[in-house]
């Protein structure tokens, strides 16, 4: 059907496709939620992650807590925030209520930054609701500048102003959006913006329906934001903790998975029936820490057809040494890329090497105190690595903050200096450290709350002089 005052269909088709080229040429296709780039993307294993999957769902049909119309989906790095948005954003496309999706990278500079991501929205508004296309192809056709404009201008024009104007006709029309890995965008401030469009609609009087989750790691600039008044009444929180019981879904994955490597790897004939043992599952589990990142490394190395996955199994567990590969690659690679975005990397490892090495060295207070740093310097230099590290308060003590790593293997990682690299906690040269610092409390008869005498729990400080 032609647009009203179109005279020539050959006209018209030729505009069209203006409008879609320069749309897609704004967009960025890799970051949809089934780009092809994106094959294979991380999602929930089968049977897992059951419960906070029915509560997304339920709150995305409206069954539950309707008038938040922001969901903030987060967790430390590793948890698996991906993996669930990955599979709400194919459930919901399975039900016909997905909008658009963007999938953040930090990795890839055509995901990484918000010029894209207006355009890339409306793109699939255009083609999930056929409808809304003639109206934002005619915006982007009368003013090809757009996408030279904020993120919120660019977003009310193309998507919100397209969508008002026929929501007036329809009904059955998918609002739902979903935008992963919200803090591998470049720039904190431009992070607020994207929120801060999306928490400005409901106070519109003309406010569409839209709804938007949004998954994160818990970075300081996005809590903060989360936290302002303007999102006080309109938005749901989930947080990957000990809640959902990631400790069970974790095992049936790993069960499952080596259940399937024993079927399908190479050299399953030479796998014992009985492999692998009951207690290496549970070992595995606990070094996970509920982050799913560990898991799915591990299983990601053991199904590698090169070797006997036994054998793989061993190096895992560190019975055997490691063959040429690293198998905690992907990890190191997360937890360098943490670390390297430290505001002060040298104080924040010195900080580190304190909480593993002291005794006392996961209480707040006893740190800031025998560091001789100021109160809120350890808060300061945690909160840059927030998604790694937890502070919380001590379950029996008031006023008291315990101090734990939300991976296990982050210690093992920060003390092998083949994996860590510049970001490597030397056992010895930190003892030394810390002796030094403790003959200064000496000197200046410091009590340390009861702590005294310090004791140091790594081995290479008995022999040092």
């Amino acid at each position: 059907m032609l647009y009203k005052g179109a005279h020539d269909p050959c006209v018209l088709i030729q505009c069209v496709l203006v409008g879609l080229e320069l749309l897609l040429d704004a967009a960025s296709p890799s970051a949809f939620d089934n780009s092809a780039e994106r094959f294979d993307p991380p999602k929930c294993y089968p049977n897992t992650r059951t419960a906070i999957l029915t509560e997304i769902m339920d709150w995305i049909v409206g069954k539950i807590g309707w008038e938040r119309y922001i969901m903030w989906l987060y967790g430390p790095a590793g948890a698996g925030k991906s993996a669930i948005a990955q599979t709400i954003a194919e459930l919901c496309r399975a039900k016909g209520i997905l909008l658009a999706s963007f999938f953040f990278s930090r990795s890839d500079p055509k995901r990484n930054n918000v010029r894209p991501l207006a355009a890339s929205l409306a793109y699939q508004v255009t083609v999930n609701v056929p409808e809304a296309r003639r109206p934002i192809e005619s915006v982007v056709e009368n003013d090809p500048a757009i996408f030279q404009q904020s993120f919120q201008a660019q977003f009310n024009s193309l998507i919100v102003d397209p969508l008002r104007h026929i929501n007036k006709l329809f009904n059955a029309i998918p609002y739902f959006i979903i935008i992963d890995g919200l803090d591998e965008c470049a720039d904190a401030n431009v992070q607020r913006h994207i929120l801060e469009t999306a928490a400005t609609l409901s106070s519109d009087k003309n406010f569409i329906p839209l709804t938007f989750m949004f998954s994160s790691r818990a970075e300081r600039a996005i809590s903060l934001t989360f936290s302002t008044s303007l999102f006080q009444g309109v938005t749901a929180r989930i947080a990957l903790d000990d809640t959902y019981r990631s400790e069970a879904d974790i095992r049936i994955y790993l069960e499952g998975s080596f259940s399937e490597i024993k079927k399908t790897h190479l050299q399953k004939g030479l796998i014992p029936r009985t492999w692998p043992e009951a207690d290496d599952i549970s070992l595995l589990v606990d070094k996970s820490s509920g982050q799913f990142i560990y898991a799915t490394t591990v299983i990601r190395y053991i199904s590698s057809s090169r070797y006997k996955p036994m054998i793989s199994l061993e190096i895992i567990l560190g019975l055997r040494p490691a063959r040429g590969g690293a198998p905690f690659a992907e990890l190191d690679v997360l937890y360098g890329d943490v670390l390297s975005r430290a505001e002060d990397t040298s104080a924040t490892l010195q900080l580190l090497g304190a909480i593993i090495h002291l005794k006392g060295g996961d209480n707040l207070k006893f740190l800031e105190k025998f560091l001789f740093l100021d109160e809120g310097d350890v808060v300061r230099l945690l909160a840059d690595v927030s998604s790694l590290v937890a502070i919380a308060p001590h379950p029996y003590r008031e006023s008291a903050y315990n101090i734990r790593f939300l991976h296990a293997s982050f210690g093992d990682f920060l003390l092998d200096p083949d994996r860590s690299q510049e970001y490597h906690i030397n056992p010895a040269t930190t003892c030394t450290e810390l002796v030094f610092i403790g003959l200064r409390h000496v000197e200046q008869y410091t009590c340390l709350a009861g702590y005294w005498p310090i004791k140091c729990h790594a081995t290479p400080c008995k022999s040092h002089r």
